[in-house]
């Protein structure tokens, strides 16, 4: 895991400095958890919070960004992360969504009305955005195969 984790902080930051922009100034705080050569995605790791703590149920909120480079702007959104431990799902309910500039700069938008929770596929960006979210949160990855391959590593 330590070797996956390095690989991965690696490309990261080869990545930053291609790309460089104001999230990427502040790895700690968004940590950019998919990209192409036409836009990145972050989690705002500081805008964690536990909303339920109800085992096997949770349910984090967080904030995203999504910036597109073509189009020079961008997304923020605030999301409900919603997870089932014993089935091992995640799935999300959008709570706001507001345009924003290269620096995180809200512009229009506001809350969101659309109430249904959407699953997510596994190991798809957004599924990721959840994992990180509940490392943040609790310290440990939220899926089992995460979870035991870094125990393995750790014996």
């Amino acid at each position: 895991m330590k070797k996956f984790l390095i690989s991965l902080l690696s490309c990261l930051l080869l990545t930053s400095v291609a790309w460089a922009n104001y999230f990427d100034n502040y790895p700690k705080r968004f940590v950019s958890y998919d990209s192409t050569s036409r836009f990145k995605a972050y989690i705002d790791m500081d805008s964690v919070n536990v909303v339920r703590y109800d085992p096997p149920y949770y349910e984090i909120q967080a904030t995203t960004y999504y910036f597109d480079y073509v189009l020079h702007g961008g997304m923020k959104r605030s999301m409900l992360f919603y997870y089932d431990y014993d089935k091992q799902t995640i799935a999300y309910q959008l709570q706001s969504l507001y345009e924003c500039d290269e620096e995180g700069n809200v512009g229009r938008g506001g809350p969101s009305s659309i109430t249904t929770i959407i699953p997510f596929k596994k190991y798809s960006p957004g599924y990721m955005a959840g994992e990180l979210a509940f490392v943040k949160a609790y310290g440990i990855p939220f899926t089992k195969e995460l979870l035991y391959r870094l125990l393995e590593e750790r014996s």
